[in-house]
């Protein structure tokens, strides 16, 4: 969920996350938004971080199997953003090696949303 549709250059837009971790395992990952225009590839806004759950950070590697864990980020917008339409990528990566993580078997390792 996004707190917003619409912002402006400099603003942040708050993101809503539900993650549940599908096997057991101790890894410690990060997750990223990026904020990317037409072409796909060019950054208009980032976010790297701990996921948090209700308010509080909780590293991955302590989530139960099939909890729920609601997830809150707040991504900034870059500065020099230019007006346009924008698709909200996310993923995740292993903090040791920055290796990222397949979002679905086959579907890679990131997923975009919207536009």
């Amino acid at each position: 969920r996004l707190s917003q549709l619409q912002a402006a250059p400099g603003e942040q837009i708050e993101v809503w996350l539900e993650w549940r971790k599908r096997s057991s395992g101790g890894l410690d990952y990060a997750v990223y938004l990026h904020l990317v225009d037409a072409d796909g590839v060019t950054l208009r806004g980032q976010m790297d971080g701990t996921p948090e759950h209700l308010g509080r950070v909780l590293p991955t590697n302590f989530w139960g199997v099939d909890t729920p864990i609601y997830d809150h980020h707040r991504l900034p917008i870059f500065a020099d953003a230019p007006p346009g339409r924008y698709a909200l990528r996310l993923g995740w990566y292993e903090r040791q090696t920055f290796a990222r993580l397949s979002v679905t078997p086959g579907m890679g390792n990131r997923r975009r949303m919207g536009w």
